[in-house]
């Protein structure tokens, strides 16, 4: 996910995270070995941020930015646009550009609901083939669930179409498990456990692979005057 905590702070806060991820066939087996950093930036009503990931034959860069115009205690709305960029060796190079709203509703320390739709432009070139890039339209959604439970650990559900290093074509779904442990106000060590399905809602539905990983989150809140 994005940033786990972006409706906990609402100042101005920078936050920088290194992680690693594995991905794993639907028997088990290692496929893939990567490793993540990203920064992000937030305000009042705008967050922003990028991120890098890195494997043995591939490489994902990713550029966001959220805006909620209607921002209230419990509630608000917004937009946001996503680009990412998509290198696989010697397969294909793809673009990725999304725009959409988002809301969210609740209490962090209660229950918080998230959820987003967005429209996905994907264009797909492929190397060994001199031709125009295959574009597809299509849509992304997604919707979470979060806990913060005694100020030290965050509990989180989520089901989405996408995430920030994978875009597939509607509808994939994701599944994710995700938690974070609070080991001081500036740090925090999060992980998260996902499946994917291919062809959800046709009879040939299967276990695409599982994803898991972890990363260690530093944040670095603002000066205080």
């Amino acid at each position: 996910s994005f940033a786990l905590f972006s409706e906990a702070d609402v100042k101005n806060m920078h936050e920088f995270s290194y992680g690693i991820e594995a991905d794993l066939s639907r028997k088990g087996r290692l496929e893939a070995f990567s490793y993540l950093m990203n920064y992000g930036f937030s305000i009042s009503k705008f967050s922003s941020g990028l991120g890098v990931k890195t494997g043995s034959d591939s490489i994902s860069g990713t550029v966001y930015g959220k805006y909620s115009p209607l921002k209230l205690k419990y509630f608000s709305l917004g937009v946001h646009a996503i680009y990412n960029l998509n290198l696989f060796t010697g397969y294909c190079i793809e673009n990725n550009f999304l725009l959409g709203a988002n809301l969210s509703a609740g209490k962090l320390d209660k229950v918080l609901f998230s959820f987003d739709i967005s429209y996905l432009l994907k264009l797909t070139g492929f190397y060994k083939l001199s031709i125009i890039p295959l574009i597809d339209n299509t849509l992304a959604l997604s919707l979470k669930l979060e806990s913060l439970i005694k100020d030290k650990f965050l509990l989180a559900f989520k089901i989405a179409s996408y995430s920030m290093h994978n875009y597939p074509l509607f509808f994939t779904p994701i599944f994710s498990l995700e938690t974070a442990w609070i080991l001081s106000p500036e740090i925090r060590l999060n992980n998260f456990f996902s499946v994917k399905y291919s062809d959800m809602f046709t009879l040939t539905s299967y276990l695409s692979n599982m994803m898991m990983g972890i990363s260690v989150v530093f944040k670095i809140p603002p000066k205080k005057v």
